[in-house]
């Protein structure tokens, strides 16, 4: 029971980068000889998932003090999850009955009285939390632990810099009804700020629409990214970049036992690497601005996860040396912008990356980025189109660079680079994007007068910052190897060099 109370003294906070929030239980497999006792829960399975790929986790549930508690401990503890935050309660350890019916696996729940319903959780509001939080699956839904864990987050949304996970991998057996966990799930995504969510939970949730719509929904509903998993069809990443789809990892299934959790795990794992090699990680504050952002690659990773588990029986999520012989490459199937993209990030990466590529900064690659514009121009002067393509992608590296660095410190993030340039284009070009506009029968004198306009009201709002800088260095202002101030055209005609 997650209860709010101010024990003294105040608990250790662990050192983790990640806290797991939900249940630890016993499914009892059928089998030859009976049936199997196998260690699972949805959220125990989402921690041993980011453990075994290199995330330093938590896991936070009532464990008992019977035989089944103590494997579970000794389960997570070997998997390098941290467990202090798990009271001992000596109530028996809830079991999960799976049987065979007609229309497949059929379960039945035993969690009267146990220990994750009694667990004392009042350690919770006495730490500093990590900065991301999962939680999920029933204990979500179904009180006492449904209350206590809305109210903490609350608690920690308001005092401390926490990114929060959710996957309802909801459980229809044993929820009131579909109509009360729409409700609480609308409670929750005011909560959150990524989203897994699987097809079987959308169709389940909302069967009058397609867990797609169920998706898109909850992404325009919370402005976070929603990940829409979906099996063998693989999963649909909805985000403020629109769609991205990305196919299922092609293996021989044993079973899909922990293939979400695994998935979200990978998700987690991915999140947490970046936030550890940024220099200045995400606050409350840039969360809010800046949601986190999924990237292809994490997609793609995380379906690999997936894949991996469903090769063996199980709840047996892969470590990173399982996983990334599979990945070492940026994906095919993904758009050459996107494979850019997924190329910087691993380049980048804290472990996996080069490690030049990882200790530059903005104003240790400067000298590259100047070289390659320069190298551009050459190219453009002596008509060399081979080299021009050549050329061009070199300065595209750079701005890749610059958009990474940028990103790991919190400050913008590549889409917004994209997005600025081409609201800049259109405020400079309304005589094409506007409706009615003359398009190249436009005069040059009022493309001219656009673009000054434009320029001049950018220096205004940044408090004349660009005037103060060329004052002070004597040069700022100039267009690079032109020699040429951006702005000292005559009346009706364009700068020589014209820098969007």
């Amino acid at each position: 029971m997650l209860v709010h109370a101010t024990p003294s003294p105040q608990p250790a906070t662990p050192n983790i980068d990640l806290l797991v929030i939900g249940e630890a239980l016993i499914d009892l497999i059928p089998s030859k000889q009976g049936y199997m006792p196998s260690i699972g829960g949805s959220p125990l399975n989402v921690a041993v998932a980011a453990a075994r790929l290199g995330v330093k986790t938590g896991f936070a549930c009532g464990l008992s003090t019977d035989t089944h508690g103590e494997a579970i401990r000794e389960y997570l503890q070997c998997n390098q999850v941290d467990t202090s935050l798990c009271p001992i309660v000596d109530k028996p350890t809830p079991l999960v009955m799976v049987t065979q019916g007609q229309d497949g696996e059929q379960y039945r729940f035993y969690l009267a009285d146990t220990a994750e319903r009694h667990g004392d959780q009042s350690a919770l509001w006495q730490i500093d939390p990590p900065q991301y939080v999962h939680f999920g699956s029933y204990a979500a839904f179904l009180e006492p632990t449904q209350t206590g864990i809305v109210e903490l987050l609350h608690h920690w949304k308001r005092h401390h810099d926490v990114i929060v996970s959710f996957d309802p991998n909801v459980r229809p057996l044993i929820l009131p009804s579909a109509e009360d966990a729409r409700a609480h799930c609308h409670h929750l995504l005011g909560l959150v700020d990524v989203i897994r969510l699987s097809e079987q939970d959308a169709t389940w949730l909302y069967p009058e629409r397609s867990s797609e719509q169920t998706a898109m929904a909850w992404h325009q509903h919370t402005h976070k990214p929603v990940v829409l998993t979906k099996g063998q069809q693989g999963a649909t990443l909805y985000d403020k970049a629109g769609q991205y789809e990305q196919a299922a990892l092609a293996v021989e299934v044993v079973d899909t036992i922990a293939a979400g959790d695994s998935f979200a795990g990978a998700i987690l794992a991915c999140l947490a690497q970046e936030n550890r090699h940024a220099a200045d990680p995400p606050s409350l504050a840039n969360a809010e601005r800046h949601p986190p952002t999924l990237t292809p690659r994490m997609i793609d990773f995380a379906i690999r996860a997936a894949g991996t588990t469903c090769t063996r029986v199980g709840a047996n999520p892969p470590t990173t040396q399982e996983v990334l012989p599979s990945a070492w490459l940026p994906p095919q199937s993904l758009p050459p912008f996107e494979r850019a993209r997924w190329m910087m990030e691993r380049l980048r990466h804290p472990q996996l990356g080069c490690p030049w590529d990882v200790e530059q900064t903005h104003t240790t690659i400067l000298p590259y980025t100047l070289e390659e514009a320069r190298e551009v121009a050459d190219a453009i002067t002596n008509e060399d189109d081979a080299n021009l393509c050549e050329e061009l992608g070199d300065l595209l590296l750079q701005v890749l660079f610059h958009s990474k660095i940028a990103e790991e410190r919190g400050a913008f993030v590549l889409d917004d680079v994209v997005t600025g340039l081409v609201d800049k284009m259109v405020r400079r070009h309304p005589h094409v994007f506007v409706p009615g506009g003359k398009g190249t029968t436009t005069p040059v004198e009022q493309v001219h007068a656009a673009w000054l306009a434009d320029k001049a009201n950018r220096i205004d709002s940044s408090n004349n910052a660009l005037a103060g800088q060329a004052g002070g260095t004597g040069g700022t202002g100039q267009a690079m190897g032109t020699g040429q101030a951006e702005d000292t055209g005559e009346a009706g005609e364009m700068p020589s060099f014209v820098v969007p």
